[in-house]
């Protein structure tokens, strides 16, 4: 066989070659094929790398100089083959560093073996960090579980995982020993250390009920109920009328007694369907048939609304595996595994974006390119009529697509805004006159189009918003683009997108970067809140100083205890604010619902309204008795950034106080508790004329205000509206 022969073979045949040449022929006719070769296939990487011990001129081919530099299998091959000899890691860390911005969808795997040198070099952080980005790149399970043992070796060997920490149990009528390592890997990801405790197999009721079980000594912050249609013990047909009463009612009963014991947020599946049916259709048009009960009994699990309790969409997701991809008969019958293995990564997602939700970890900006993203072409080339977005073109309509997707998440909440190295005046025209554009100008809270770098770009984006640069997902279809941010915005996340712009809006809604546990009010208008802030910043400019300012825009401040009209609001205020924060205590809605009930604790929220406008409800406060039956502590204080500097924080403290006096209280203590992200209310205390009282090594103080022998200032610009 000659080399010209062996070229002309598609990557698989080739891998099926490699291994039954003749050792004489490998020098002369397999690696000058590697030297040429162009497409990258990690088969035929591993066959090559099988046949090196046999090549005579083996140095040759591994020089540093070698022909295979020239290729990108043939670089492959090399950074593996350096990867092995301990003198030559700082060559293989460097040519896996080109490979991870080259190898397209082999990135992930780059990062992987990247990361494996980096364990043995001694850098575990960067293992790490290595390993985290892999997982960022949506591999398959097999790399996934791989990537996700060695990240469970290197935690053990005291590396460590920046994060926030939370706890999560899981209990399940099905096997979970897959799911831990997984897990942890994917709340790495999306900048969670989770500790998992996975109840043993099947016993989800005593674990849930019994408040001595080991769920409820590992004290979770979130319990996943993992149930699947067999737990709800239906019959293809002639179910009871009343067989959705039961299967709800028993769930209603588990997440009461779990909770009387572990007050935490709780993920229950909603009940997937079988693969196979031996009722078929009959199962969901018949009255008692098992596919129409549980189809009931999901819809009132999501429409119950149960305070603490979030449901995990598994028909949906089952819809996204594939019922057959979903349902391994096979592997239930032996390890009573469900879902099957390879959907578990899907799943697990699910759990992860849930929880990053109710901690305020959600992304708050899609920030989009323009050229070849929003549409096909390049305007400032072919010109706002020459580019290509909507019918009668098929990549039209795909773009088209992208931008209705992108509308939908600006009206429930989502902020837009333009990353694009274009003429400012060019990148503008297409929404203006273009025909089959569906977003406009004002759909936009910021548009930055300039010839500027994107990481500069994004961090004025972060700036001008008032938001922190995690809060950003970055959409371009430049690969070069997505590398650079990648490198200098790690915090940023980006959107790996695929070749096909069809694929864009499922890249971008597989990430769940923008998952919500509810929608309230001020989700809605957030958009034409932050357009408000333009005529805000024109108006200070225009009045040339803080006071005049502030005169001029007339704030009412709205506030209350906390009520069932703000409940949601509150909810998602407690669990996303980090940095105006004093103390980033989170509470659920349960414990949210259990402060209103408690008459020892205060509460209050705060709405803003100003002459342009709502700015929301933008504050909170939590007070609640400390150690004494005349003192407070403040347990949360935080407040929007949005309205920074506008005398707000000044209002809240003296309706606390005013509070306090009424009651009878003497003193109110607040504390600060320092975190990577509040430095912004480090002295805020201080600040307001609290007095310290103690400090620890850490950072955290305890502030305290004498309400009987102090009377806090009147708030000048700020006057109270009520409720």
């Amino acid at each position: 066989m000659n080399a010209a022969l062996l070229q002309a073979l598609d990557d698989r045949a080739l891998a099926g070659v490699i291994a039954h040449l003749p050792a004489a022929v490998l020098d002369d006719v397999l690696a000058p094929v590697v030297a040429q070769r162009t497409s990258l296939d990690l088969a035929v990487v591993g066959a090559l790398l099988a046949r090196l011990p046999e090549l005579t001129k083996r140095e040759t081919w591994l020089a540093a100089n070698s022909p295979w530099r020239g290729s990108l299998p043939g670089r492959w091959l090399l950074a593996q083959a350096w990867s092995g000899d301990r003198s030559r890691w700082p060559e293989a860390l460097e040519l896996w560093a080109e490979l991870i911005e080259q190898s397209g969808r082999y990135a992930a795997d780059a990062l992987y073996e990247r990361a494996r040198v980096r364990r043995e070099t001694g850098d575990l952080a960067g293992s790490v960090s290595d390993l985290i980005s892999c997982a960022q790149r949506w591999p398959d399970y097999a790399l996934l579980s791989k990537t996700a043992r060695l990240l469970d070796r290197l935690v053990a060997k005291s590396a460590a995982v920046p994060g926030r920490k939370v706890r999560i149990g899981i209990v399940s009528s099905s096997t979970t020993e897959l799911m831990p390592p997984l897990l942890r890997l994917l709340a790495a990801r999306d900048g969670l250390v989770a500790e998992v405790y996975a109840a043993p197999f099947s016993m989800y009721r005593q674990e849930l009920m019994d408040p001595a079980s080991g769920l409820h000594q590992f004290k979770p912050d979130f319990i996943v109920v993992a149930l699947h249609w067999r737990d709800a013990g239906l019959e293809p047909l002639g179910n009871a009328p009343d067989a959705a009463d039961r299967v709800f009612g028993e769930l209603e009963q588990l997440w009461a007694a779990a909770q009387r014991t572990s007050p935490c947020t709780i993920l229950q599946h909603a009940f997937d369907f079988p693969a196979h049916d031996s009722a078929g259709l009959l199962s969901a048009r018949e009255a008692g048939g098992r596919a129409q009960v549980l189809a009931e009994v999901n819809r009132r699990l999501f429409q119950a609304r149960t305070p603490g309790v979030v449901i995990v969409d598994c028909p949906r997701l089952a819809t996204q595996a594939g019922a057959e991809a979903w349902s391994d008969e096979a592997l239930w019958h032996v390890a009573k595994q469900h879902p099957a293995a390879p959907s578990l990564p899907l799943l697990l997602d699910r759990y992860v974006r849930l929880i990053a939700a109710r901690v305020g970890l959600a992304k708050k900006v899609l920030v989009l390119d323009l050229d070849n993203t929003l549409w096909s072409g390049v305007v400032g080339e072919d010109g706002p009529h020459g580019i290509k977005v909507g019918p009668p073109t098929a990549i039209g309509e795909a773009h088209a697509a992208l931008q209705r997707y992108a509308l939908e998440l600006k009206n429930r909440g989502v902020l837009l805004a333009v990353c694009s190295k274009n003429n400012d005046a060019d990148a503008r025209e297409p929404f203006r006159s273009t025909l089959g554009m569906v977003l406009k100008e004002d759909d936009f809270a910021l548009f930055v189009a300039n010839w500027e770098e994107k990481p500069a770009n994004l961090r004025e984006i972060a700036r001008r918003l008032n938001l922190g640069i995690d809060s950003l997902v970055f959409v371009d279809d430049n690969p070069l683009e997505r590398a650079k941010v990648r490198r200098e915005l790690p915090e940023v996340a980006v959107v790996e997108l695929p070749a096909d712009p069809a694929g864009y809006i499922g890249a971008i809604d597989r990430g769940g970067y923008f998952e919500a546990l509810a929608l309230s009010a001020e989700d809605l208008a957030r958009n034409s809140a932050y357009q408000a802030n333009a005529s805000r910043d024109a108006l200070k400019a225009e009045a040339g100083d803080v006071q005049g300012f502030l005169r001029r825009l007339d704030m009412r401040m709205h506030h209350g205890p906390f009520n069932d009209a703000v409940q949601d609001r509150v909810v998602q205020l407690l669990n996303k604010t980090n940095q105006f924060n004093v103390t980033t205590r989170r509470h659920g809605a349960a414990e949210v619902s259990a402060l209103r009930a408690d008459p020892a604790a205060w509460t209050q929220y705060f709405r803003l309204v100003d002459c342009f406008g709502d700015n929301g409800l933008i504050g909170l406060l939590i007070a609640r008795p400390a150690e004494t039956a005349d003192s407070w502590e403040i347990d949360t204080l935080l407040m929007s950034c949005r309205v920074l500097g506008r005398q707000a924080e000044e209002f809240m403290i003296a309706t606390l106080l005013a509070a306090a006096q009424e009651r009878g209280i003497a003193r109110v203590r607040g504390r600060y508790l320092p975190t990577a992200k509040n430095g912004m209310v480090a002295d805020l205390f201080p600040r307001l004329g609290f007095v310290e009282e103690s400090r620890t090594a850490d950072g955290a103080a305890t502030f305290v205000w004498d309400v009987r022998a102090r009377v806090f200032p009147p708030v000048a610009f700020v006057r109270s509206a009520g409720a």
